[in-house]
């Protein structure tokens, strides 16, 4: 590694910043280590590294106020930086805030730079800044340090490795129509069936950075990936080189006959509305929710047979993605993977939050209300009957739960198991997760 010294004096001016009587000059040094490695501190500083590599920088010592690091491709250039002439009101942020370098911050015990990867091939020079400063910016020495790091690209797959971006790994076979493929080691067994024409297969094909050719031929031209249409009547080899000349090589052969069958499960397994769950019969599907939810405009949440897809009008749905309105009775057609459909109805109803009946269960003979109308309930019980422990029984609509307000806080009620003190006006909550209904229960001799 390359070592440069560097000291810049300025004078101490201004009542609010303080000088050091001596600004250490840092020891420098460091080193860069493989993600994986950094525990083990195994291999330092490689030389050679690979495009996509995660790498952490590393400060050999921990005598500096601030550590930078310019790994050296374009954005992180060390030659380019902008710095000022002046250096006032400096802070030990400086060299990160006035160039493209990475700033290092303290880490178990060591000072590292976040993850970085090179994007491209070839050769950078790495800089490496440990920097002492006075306490308002005024005097600063610092150290830089250099290696040089090469950068190549070894990664020649057909199929995303780990670690790469599978967004830009392609293996589509086009034709024939409802083909599917099995890779084993280096051969790709396209499955196509016993009635398919070999003579006209077609496959989008992209592998990454790398060029691909199917015998001899480039297919992925594109940042896409390309079309290669040709004869598998015969095997066809593929040849996959990475920008650093490393390649790997597939065999691509065809069976018929040996396609998977389609299946033609197309069922509706459950299907639900913020919880709510219907009740699936044959092709019916009726879901009973609140009246107070609005349906006009929810995310069902469903399941299907595997393989299966589900529309409404031609409209693709998604579990818990897709909107619709049902406040009116909706048709979705399940698709299953062999192109058959079955048609299922949706049918929503709503149920109103009310109390439908008010009982004392615990009195002998039993007090109740079996019809309940308003929001008043007036219930008479007998002279001497201790309303300070009374049970209520509650019958409520569907959904619905009740709670009443003891001592400021509220407390949900059991029916037929609740103790209550009745001995003055008592308000009972009763409510679903999108509403609620109260109700004044006066208890009377």
């Amino acid at each position: 590694m390359k070592k440069i010294l560097i000291i810049i004096t300025l004078a101490c001016v201004g009542m609010f910043y303080s000088c050091k009587d001596k600004v250490e000059i840092p020891s420098g040094g460091f080193a860069w280590f493989d993600e994986g490695d950094i525990l083990q501190k195994s291999n330092p500083s490689p030389t050679t590294v690979n495009v996509g590599q995660a790498l952490l920088f590393v400060s050999t010592a921990n005598d500096a106020d601030v550590y930078t690091v310019w790994p050296g491709e374009l954005g992180y250039d060390y030659t380019k930086r902008l710095l000022n002439d002046t250096l006032l009101d400096d802070t030990v942020n400086v060299v990160n805030k006035k160039n493209q370098g990475l700033a290092l911050s303290l880490r178990s015990g060591e000072f590292r730079s976040q993850s970085y990867k090179y994007t491209k091939i070839g050769e950078n020079t790495i800089y490496f800044v440990s920097r002492n400063i006075t306490d308002g910016g005024r005097e600063y020495k610092e150290v830089v340090d250099s290696a040089k790091i090469t950068v190549i690209d070894t990664v020649a797959a057909l199929f995303v490795p780990s670690g790469e971006d599978a967004g830009t790994y392609r293996f589509l076979p086009l034709a024939p129509a409802g083909a599917e493929y099995e890779v084993d080691g280096s051969i790709v067994t396209l499955f196509v069936s016993h009635s398919d024409d070999l003579s006209a297969v077609s496959i989008v094909i992209k592998a990454g950075r790398c060029t691909v050719t199917v015998d001899q031929g480039t297919v992925n031209e594109t940042a896409s990936g390309a079309r290669w249409t040709g004869s598998l009547e015969t095997n066809r080899t593929i040849t996959v080189t990475s920008a650093s000349g490393y390649t790997n090589t597939y065999t691509l052969t065809a069976e018929k006959g040996t396609a998977p069958i389609p299946s033609s499960e197309k069922e509706m397994l459950s299907f639900s509305v913020n919880g709510y769950t219907a009740e699936i019969s044959g092709t019916a599907v009726n879901l009973e929710v609140p009246t107070a939810l609005d349906i006009t405009d929810v995310k069902p949440v469903f399941t299907l047979s595997d393989n299966a897809e589900v529309s409404v009008g031609g409209v693709t749905q998604t579990s818990n993605s897709t909107s619709v309105d049902l406040s009116a009775i909706l048709t979705y057609t399940v698709k299953a993977a062999d192109g058959s459909t079955v048609d299922y109805t949706v049918t929503t109803t709503t149920v109103d939050t009310k109390m439908t009946a008010f009982a004392f269960s615990n009195l002998n003979p039993v007090v109740k209300i079996d019809n309940i109308v308003g929001n008043v309930i007036n219930i008479t019980v007998f002279p001497g009957t201790d309303i300070t422990t009374l049970i209520p029984s509650i019958t409520m609509t569907k959904f619905a739960q009740a709670s009443y307000t003891n001592g400021g806080q509220d407390v949900d009620i059991e029916s037929g198991v609740t103790e209550i003190d009745f001995s003055a006006p008592v308000e009972i909550s009763v409510y679903t997760d999108v509403d609620t209904v109260k109700y004044t229960v006066n208890v009377r001799f």
